[in-house]
């Protein structure tokens, strides 16, 4: 990838999850976010992480399709 590409790739991403958990904490105040730095939990089972992130991507997908301008 152009590193113009992929410099605008992290800084969307770095976007989009601080305003993720600017919401959670403002949903959740009590809620630990160093936690997730660390990503799945230890005694997570890798195939049901695996689960985990294949759901989030169609969620994501069905999101982005609702949102689209017509």
């Amino acid at each position: 990838m152009p590193d113009k590409t992929r410099e605008l790739m992290k800084k969307r991403m770095l976007k989009a999850s601080s305003l993720t958990l600017g919401i959670l904490k403002s949903l959740y105040p009590r809620a630990d976010l160093d936690v997730a730095r660390e990503g799945f939990a230890k005694d997570c089972d890798p195939g049901r992480a695996s689960k985990l992130v294949k759901d989030s991507i169609a969620a994501a997908t069905e999101i982005i399709e609702m949102i689209k301008i017509k």
